[in-house]
Formats: structure tokens, C-alpha cells, sequence
């Protein structure tokens, strides 16, 4: 052996290390190779101990143990354990961490490398179930109702509120709504939000003083509600502040991919969403960003404004990159034309 590999490989290689060169190379191709299911083709056989052992090492005169602890290691692996022991481990742990919904984006990034899409698991079809059910329940509120128990007895609709609040609960997506202020604009995110507090709704403000001032207004009407910071722990809740310049960043995308995994992200409301119309590269410039954000969390999405001009409608379309013709317009009288 050592003479014909010296002379054929240029190494030369005994029985000794031919025992780990052929147990890597069965490890890493032939199992894959010619399949290495438990139970199936015979491959796998049990010891007095009721530990599986695969046939390759059973040939060698070894169980799978041995072979794990004693050929083919790894430079890096530790001086206990075996490798298929650390794969069955990473596979338990990869099994928590879907059911708690960590490292969606790494999932989805493994997914896209690989060239596939990933294979639906028990728990993504229990968090959609979990979902579908809350927009159900939503549909069959009764918002009047509702609107009451959370404003109080005397409280009514305005304006278009309830048509808007309407098309939220139908899951209509894209949605602007131009109203004056004092309006109430508010209620389209707060309203559904109170209905259903197992799911969340981010919205997007970019004044901090109106952020704070829309916070406390959720919290006096029994909503949940929690400001986005990058540096600090955040959560979810029935609603969830953000600015745009916060709302584009990989950090609050982490958030997101969480909230999805979970099943819990329903909807996104950009407020004063006119603002837009005014950023470019010396002011507040991330919020040219903003569309394609939305766009890839691709949930339902609402605009709120008072002062989107008919004239200015086609620049927003084109700066939040949507379909004019998918648009759901609410206009009510404003005082700008």
C-alpha cells in the first residue's frame, strides 16, 4: 500500500492512516451519496447498548462511536464528543431557535445561497394558522363597538375613519389617507390595534414629539404601545413607533424578520408620510429609503397625511414605489388643494 500510493499520490500512506483517510471520505461522501436514513436499505443496525451504528464503520470493524471519537477528527473539533453528535445538537438547537422565532434572516440567507426556498416547518404553519385567526376575529368585530370601549360611550366616527378603518380590517393594502388635522388619523392605527393586540402594528412618525405625544395617547386608551431605539432592548407590542431614519436600518430589519417569524407583524403606518416630498440628499436623506423598506416586509401598508396635494400625488407614488392603480385613495377637504 505504502509502495503503490508513494508512487501514485506522491504520499505515502499505511494501513494506519488509511483507516482515517477512509472514514472521512466515507463521512463526507458516500453516506451523502448513497443516502443515510435510519432505516432505510439496512445502513443502520443497533448495538447491545441500542445505540444505531452505520454500516460503513460497521465494516471496518468499528462502531460508529469508535469512529466518531477515534478517526477522521477535525483539527478543530474538541477532545470530547463526535462530529455526528455536534451535528444532532446543532439540529436540536436550529429546532428551538424556529420555534422561538430566532435568526429568521439567517434562514432566509441559507435559503437564498443554497438556491432554494426553505421547506415549511410545523411551527411556521402553527404561527400563519395563528395569524389567519387573528384577522378573522378581526373581521368580525363590531368597530362601533369598539371605538366606544375604547374612546368612551359618546364616541363616533368623523369624516372617512370608519371607511378607512374599514378597508385596514378587509387587509387592503396600499392605503392613503389625506385628512386635516385634528381629524382623527390617529384611530386608522389605533383603533385596530386595541381590537386585536396579539398581532402588531408599526408605525412610522417622523417627528419625535408627535411620536411621544402618539405613545402616550395609546397607553391612556389601554393599547400596548413601545418606541423603537437602536441602542436598548426592544420588544414587540399591539404597536410599535418607529422614525424613518430608525425604520431603515439592519437593526429594526432584525426586528422585523423576528416579528415575521413569529407570525406577528400585521400592518405598517407611515405618519405625516408628506414628509417624504421633502428629504433628498442634505435632509433627512434615509427617507428615500423608506419605500423599499416597506416593500420588503410586505405586509399591509397605510399612509397618513394632511397636506398630499393632488398635484403632489404622482411624486409620492413614485417615491414610495407604488402602483397608482393598486392605490386606495381616502381624500377628505383640507385646507391645501
Amino acid at each position: 500500500m505504502q509502495q503503490y500510493s508513494g508512487r501514485l499520490l506522491g504520499q505515502r500512506v499505511g494501513l494506519s492512516a488509511w483507516r482515517h483517510v477512509a472514514i472521512a471520505i466515507s463521512n463526507r461522501y458516500l453516506n451523502k451519496a448513497f443516502g443515510d436514513d435510519v432505516g432505510e436499505d439496512g445502513e443502520f443496525d443497533e448495538d447491545e447498548e441500542g445505540t444505531l451504528d452505520n454500516i460503513w464503520d460497521l465494516q471496518a470493524a468499528h462502531t460508529t462511536h469508535v469512529a466518531g471519537l477515534v478517526y477522521a477528527r477535525e483539527l478543530q473539533q474538541g477532545p470530547s464528543g463526535t462530529a455526528a453528535r455536534r451535528d444532532q445538537f446543532r439540529s436540536a438547537s436550529r429546532s428551538w431557535h424556529r420555534f422561538f422565532g430566532f435568526g429568521a434572516e439567517d434562514q432566509a440567507r441559507g435559503a437564498a445561497v443554497a438556491g432554494r426556498k426553505r421547506k415549511p416547518d410545523v411551527f411556521d404553519s402553527i404561527r400563519e394558522e395563528a395569524r389567519f385567526r387573528r384577522f378573522a376575529r378581526l373581521q368580525q368585530v363590531g368597530i362601533q363597538g369598539q371605538l366606544r370601549v375604547m374612546m368612551g360611550p359618546e364616541a363616533q366616527f368623523r369624516g372617512m375613519q370608519e371607511q378607512v378603518i374599514r378597508a385596514v380590517v378587509r387587509g387592503e393594502s396600499p392605503i392613503v389617507q389625506v385628512a386635516g388635522t385634528g381629524e382623527g388619523k390617529s384611530i386608522s392605527f389605533m383603533l385596530p390595534a386595541f381590537c386585536s393586540p396579539d398581532g402588531v402594528t408599526v408605525v412610522v412618525v417622523p417627528l419625535v414629539a408627535l411620536r411621544d405625544d402618539l405613545s402616550s395617547r395609546c397607553e391612556r386608551h389601554g393599547i400596548e404601545a413601545h418606541v423603537w431605539q437602536r441602542q436598548g432592548p426592544n420588544r414587540a407590542a399591539a404597536i410599535v413607533f418607529v422614525t424613518p431614519e430608525s425604520a431603515v436600518t439592519e437593526g429594526f430589519r432584525t426586528f422585523i424578520n423576528r416579528l415575521q417569524a413569529r407570525g406577528q407583524l400585521d400592518r405598517v403606518f407611515v405618519d405625516e408620510c408628506h414628509t417624504v416630498l421633502d428629504s433628498d440628499r442634505g435632509f433627512r436623506p434615509q427617507m428615500g429609503e423608506l419605500g423599499g423598506a416597506l416593500q420588503e416586509m410586505g405586509v399591509q401598508v397605510v399612509f397618513l397625511t394632511a397636506t398630499l396635494a393632488p398635484a403632489d400625488v404622482g411624486e409620492f407614488y413614485a417615491k414610495m414605489r407604488l402602483d397608482g392603480r393598486r392605490v386606495r385613495l381616502f381624500r377628505s377637504r383640507t385646507i391645501r388643494r
